[in-house]
């Protein structure tokens, strides 16, 4: 039998075609060896045709993807067996014997013709050969067991790792194998679906039935794409994980009472049934190839493969592809004639294609007897499980999630003394600037927090817990692991990217190094581990060019090889392979992809690359040789640029200065009258259009665009008014001009942005993109809730907490909203509380669906969640509120046999500026109007009425109580509790306002009504005069302190009047400058980054200096902190005060400490309330500590 050359292909191998000798090998370049490694034999055998003629052959070579036989008494004109001249693709059997569990075994091999030669033939495997290969596999390891003459070649580290990384081609092949019979059957699924749907139409007589079916028809010409596209993209997204739970695994109903629930409308409860009654009636038929195809995989990726992660499994294909027909509101006829389809269609095929998989994986070494115990451990394991449990497919909660008990939503212990004395803990030393000491610390922290008991052992374990020094240079585990990488590294396969940049190189090395038998040290395993993140940081820089990231995964193993045998890498900034990148990063395209004032890439910079890939072992001279080029490249390059935005600006500098002279001569007079006032323009219209003003001529500015890069723009130019500002392009002979006012409305949209750390160079922007990756995982868990991934109430509560500042500074409005289910408790009280956890993550999909961008949603307790929908005036909220009380009132919980309606209640408040109720008393008025809904009935949305208005007193503005004796300087305490012996303690000063009896309070009302009224400058003087005045006065006790900390708002930082303002206090006040700190948000440092580096520097110089409060709780890069030269990083006293009895707010608290010492900042803890807290962070190492414990804050006197 012969078959075509595609088949071959798709399975994955290539045909062979001759021995392999010493020399064939390694006399090939990296692109021309072959995909499949040698080993070579001495097995007597047969090959023949089916049924037919034989003769004696000898097996001379094996691999995965065939053999090569030697067979006796051939020539040029062919081999001849029976009276046929064997042809390319004739289908033959090989037969052999071997010792097998101590007797003879026969084994047979189903193999193709690849090639014919002098002396023999070479054949690849086809059908099912599991058992024969498993015996040529131990035949190679324990040649006694072979036949006389036996002689298998001595196998190194090298070889392994070659032949475990063609478990890479062979998945590749699973995979394009999958894609393909799906390809190919979706377009026929539609085409038999139409027909169906006309047959049907044909045959009914009703007109009404007939105008249905054809409405269908035209619905499927529209569903054809996006359904194909959804389904596709979601079944390669589960291949690219295999082992990964799938999304489509989850139950939509209970069969056993132990599965998840149901929230779903009736048009996508009857698609699932539908689908499960499908499943169940294919099963017997594709159960037992299931179960191989599984077995064979997880042999593969030493993961064990069910059906609850196996998307080619039944369950797998039938869930993805319901989930990929909802939502494009197809029609009840139409969604069922493409299930009968898919039933029909691709249902019906699937044993073609378990087939296929079967010898595609059957290549793997793996024996079906052997499978077949794999599988049958695991299916009895589970069940085992299962007994001792409640479910054998219930949802596998985290930690964090097993805790979370449902009456609330984390655990609530009391705060329990630990029964150390803080001043006993010996803080560990600061490490400074090792970027691999760090993200290893982040790592075992993000391990430490996922299998944390809570108990306080394991907690102090966490607090103190450093990384182990890596093995020695040299070591023999380390000179195995460089051989290896050594074999990989000319392999462009091994390192190829997807679209989605990523490459993911620690997770395919540790398998393949696994497989190979090489023993990976804890200390290599996380090397790997942050050089395989910080290239993965650099290839999803949307700075980045595409090409330039090719280059970058080319080099990848090479870069792991260079950081596994010099660890400078991390740290050295100079280290030629680290410079290199960098330069590769500089190189600039034109629009057509070839290097600009240079030629095309292919030709100038892919040669360079391929030196390196091919031509690096140990020595790094490499490396260098390429640099002197490459700098030539970039310099000539930016000459280039130079010259075409020298001419640029001079020719706008001619525009300007003509301009001028017309205004100065009066031509110009009237169009200077016209100009309209900003009295009455929206404070939030203002802001941004002084955020625009702040831009300087060379900054860099991103824009939104409709490719998948940001265009990158070089402000080259601003005009005299601030009006009109030139950009240049990257080649910079292409210029675009925009206003302030587009300009502002750019940034408004978040079209817009500038960013400093583009001047970084790639290297150290990834770096700071590896470490914002590792913190935001952990702040992810510290900061969402386990049960329905929502945040939690603390970081929902911070978030509310900036909206409302928001809402003041900048006059914007939004909506706050509690709901709930109403029969939440009932169904829990009916179904127990699993159905309950299973309900609230169904709903919270439903809620983050209709929020999505234009809002926030967080889990209060129990089954109450809270929306923050921002920009919307309450008419609008209350719209969007009425859309989800609507869609849940068509939607229903099945739970075994019961059923349940759902409905909810909403309780909503508006929030505005004038608003000066605290984040506690909106939520509480959000709740009161959901009690009031909910009692009247539920299945409703109530307005909350209650809510105060901002007053600050009828007698007095900010402006007076500034004038008079109303306001009152506090400080407190912050002491050095870290390493460093030399800190000294310093103070914050903090600003209070004296009540009607004289007492001293927080001036919360008062700090609004400022940034209401825009009088936040006025504040921040007053603040600065008065903390200098009296710091000039008590001159000894100043000289005794480290120093006395001024809070500066955000408002004002960006204000040049303030900075004059503040040098001329210091000459006045004499004060020392060194003694003089200065504190910022971080949010607010970054919002005016520009003007903020100058005021910072410009201060710095003097000798103050500057604390960052806030650090590491939102969402901007740690790259800024490179252009900020900040003293002191604050850590949120919101995460702190729960680190003793919180692993997720220890790993967060502790991951900010270990980046703020990377950076080479004193990190100061805030809300250090008790000993308890003192004790943790003395373990982990904070420099200082602020908060009741510490002291209280008093009167400045």
């Amino acid at each position: 039998m012969a078959i075509s050359s595609e088949r071959v292909r798709s399975a994955g191998i290539d045909a062979p075609c001759e021995p392999a000798s010493s020399d064939d090998y390694s006399s090939l370049s990296g692109d021309d060896r072959r995909r499949h490694v040698r080993e070579a034999l001495q097995v007597e055998a047969k090959v023949g045709i089916e049924g037919g003629a034989s003769r004696a052959c000898l097996i001379k070579d094996f691999c995965a993807g065939g053999l090569f036989l030697a067979v006796e008494g051939t020539h040029g004109s062919g081999i001849v067996i029976g009276d046929k001249t064997l042809e390319r693709y004739d289908e033959l059997i090989v037969r052999f014997s071997a010792q097998m569990k101590g007797r003879v075994t026969e084994f047979e091999l189903t193999v193709l013709v690849a090639r014919v030669i002098d002396g023999g033939m070479g054949v690849s495997f086809e059908g099912r050969n599991g058992a024969a290969i498993h015996a040529l596999h131990q035949l190679l390891t324990h040649p006694s067991q072979a036949t006389p003459g036996a002689a298998p070649a001595a196998r190194g580290v090298p070889d392994d790792v070659v032949n475990v990384a063609d478990a890479s081609s062979i998945l590749a092949a699973y995979r394009r194998r999958v894609v393909a019979y799906l390809e190919w059957n979706l377009a026929a699924l539609f085409d038999h679906a139409r027909d169906s749907l006309f047959a049907s139409a044909r045959d009914t007589r009703a007109r009404e039935q007939q105008s249905a079916f054809f409405d269908a028809i035209q619905e499927l010409d529209g569903l054809k794409e996006p359904v194909q596209a959804v389904f596709l993209d979601a079944i390669q997204s589960q291949l690219q994980q295999p082992g990964a739970i799938l999304p489509g695994s989850e139950a939509l109903v209970s069969e056993t009472g132990t599965l998840d629930v149901a929230l779903v409308d009736t048009g996508t409860f009857d698609d699932w049934v539908i689908i499960k009654d499908m499943i169940s009636r294919a099963a017997p038929k594709y159960d037992k190839r299931q179960r191989e195809i599984a077995a064979r995989l997880s042999k593969l990726v030493n993961v064990v493969i069910t059906d609850d992660n196996n998307p080619v499994a039944l369950t797998g294909i039938g869930l993805t592809f319901h989930d990929a027909i909802q939502n494009f509101g197809a029609g009840q006829i139409s969604r069922q004639a493409i299930l009968r389809s898919f039933e029909e269609v691709i249902v019906a095929g699937l044993g073609t294609l378990y087939d296929d998989l079967s010898d595609i994986l059957s290549n793997r070494e793996v024996s079906s007897e052997v499978e077949r115990t794999i599988i049958d451990r695991t299916v009895s394991a589970e069940q085992d499980d299962g007994k001792r449990g409640q479910s054998v497919v219930a949802d596998v909660a985290p930690v964090a999630e097993a805790e979370s008990e449902l009456p609330e939503q984390e655990s609530s212990k009391p705060a329990s003394a630990l029964g150390i004395d803080p001043a006993s803990v010996t803080p560990p030393s600061i490490v400074i600037g090792n970027l691999l000491h760090t993200a290893r610390s982040l790592l075992i922290l993000e391990r430490q927090a996922n299998a944390s008991d809570n108990l306080p052992a394991a907690l102090s374990d966490m607090a103190g817990a450093q990384p182990v020094p890596p093995p020695a240079i040299g070591s023999k585990s380390l000179e195995q692991v460089i051989d290896a990488l050594s074999i990989l590294q000319r392999s462009v396969k091994f390192t190829a990217i997807d679209d989605k940049g990523a490459l993911a190189l620690k997770d395919r090395l540790m398998t393949t190094w696994r497989a190979a038998g090489l023993r990976v040290a804890d200390g290599e395993g996380d090397a790997v581990e942050v050089i395989s993140n910080l290239i993965d940081a650099i290839l999803e820089d949307p700075l980045v060019t595409p090409r330039v990231k090719s280059c970058v995964s080319r080099l990848a193993i090479a870069l792991v090889k260079v950081a596994l045998q010099d660890r400078e890498l991390f740290n050295d900034d100079r280290h030629p392979a680290r410079q290199l990148i960098n330069l590769l990063g500089r190189v600039e395209l034109a629009d057509d992809g070839s290097v600009i004032a240079i030629g095309a890439w292919q030709t100038t910079i892919d040669p360079l690359v391929d030196r390196i890939v091919h031509g690096y072992e140990r020595d790094t001279i490499v490396f260098k040789q390429v640099l002197v080029e490459l700098e030539n490249i970039v310099e000539r390059q930016e000459q280039h640029f130079s010259e075409n935005v020298s001419r640029i600006v001079q020719e706008r500098n001619q525009q300007q200065a003509l301009v001028d002279a017309r205004r100065d001569a009066g031509e110009g007079r009237n169009g200077a009258a016209s100009t309209t006032s900003d009295g009455n323009m929206p404070t939030e219209w203002k802001r941004w259009l002084s955020r625009v003003e702040l831009l300087q001529a060379g900054d860099v500015v991103f824009l939104d665009n409709d490719g998948d890069r940001p265009q990158k723009l070089h402000l080259v130019w601003v005009s005299n008014e601030r009006d009109s500002y030139l950009f240049a392009s990257q080649c910079g002979d292409n210029t675009s001009t925009l206003t302030r006012q587009e300009l502002a409305m750019h940034f408004r949209r978040g079209a817009a942005r500038v960013l400093d750390a583009s001047d970084l160079p790639v290297v150290d922007r990834g770096i700071y993109r590896l470490l914002n990756v590792l913190h935001a995982r952990l702040a992810k868990k510290a900061s969402h809730d386990g049960v329905t991934g929502l945040l939690n109430r603390k970081a929902f509560e911070a978030a509310l907490g900036h909206t409302m500042t928001e809402a003041v500074q900048m006059g914007t409005k939004h909506v706050l909203c509690v709901l709930e289910i109403d029969e939440f408790r009932a169904i829990v009280e009916k179904c127990g509380r699993k159905a309950g956890k299973g309900l609230l993550r169904k709903l919270a999909r439903v809620l983050d669906k209709h929020v999505g961008s234009k809002g926030t949603i967080g889990r209060l307790t129990k089954g109450r969640f809270v929306m923050l929908l921002k920009d919307c005036d309450l008419e609008d909220g209350r719209a969007i509120a009425e859309r989800q009380r609507k869609s849940m009132e068509k939607s229903r919980c099945v739970w075994q046999d019961e059923s349940f309606q759902l409905t909810i209640s909403i309780g909503m408040v508006a929030l505005d500026g004038d608003n000066r109720a605290t984040v506690d008393e909106l939520i509480k008025a959000a709740g009161a109007a959901f009690d009031r809904a909910h009692g009247e009935g539920g299945n409703r949305v109530q307005l909350s009425e209650t809510i105060k208005h901002a007053q600050i007193s009828a007698d007095f503005t900010v402006l007076q109580m500034l004038a008079g004796n109303r306001l009152q300087l506090r400080c407190q305490r912050i002491a050095p509790i870290g390493a460093d012996t030399s800190d000294k303690p310093h103070f914050e000063l903090l600003l209070g306002v004296k009540d009607a009896s004289g007492a001293v309070t927080v001036p919360r009302d008062f700090i609004q009504a400022a940034e209401r009224n825009n009088e936040m400058h006025e504040v921040d003087m007053w603040v600065i005069r008065n903390a200098l005045d009296w710091m000039s006065k008590h001159r000894s006790k100043v000289d005794g302190v480290g120093g006395y900390s001024i809070n500066l708002s955000g408002l004002t930082l960006g204000d040049d009047s303030l900075l004059r303002y503040v040098l001329e206090r210091l000459t006045e006040s004499q004060v020392p400058p060194a003694k003089i700190i200065f504190e910022v948000t971080e949010s607010a440092a970054i919002n005016t980054l520009s003007v903020a580096v100058n005021f910072i520097n410009t201060l710095k110089e003097y000798g103050c200096r500057f604390a960052l409060d806030d650090f590491g709780t939102g969402e901007a890069s740690f790259a800024y902190l490179k252009t900020l030269p900040i003293d002191f990083v604050k850590i949120d006293g919101s995460i702190v005060r729960d680190i003793v009895d919180s692993p997720k707010d220890l790993a967060l608290v502790k991951s900010i400490n270990e980046i703020g010492h990377f950076l080479g900042k004193k990190t100061v803890a805030e809300f250090v309330e008790n000993d308890d807290i003192l004790t943790r962070l003395r373990q982990m190492g904070v420099d200082f500590a602020q908060g009741y414990g510490i002291e209280p804050p008093y009167v400045l006197s």
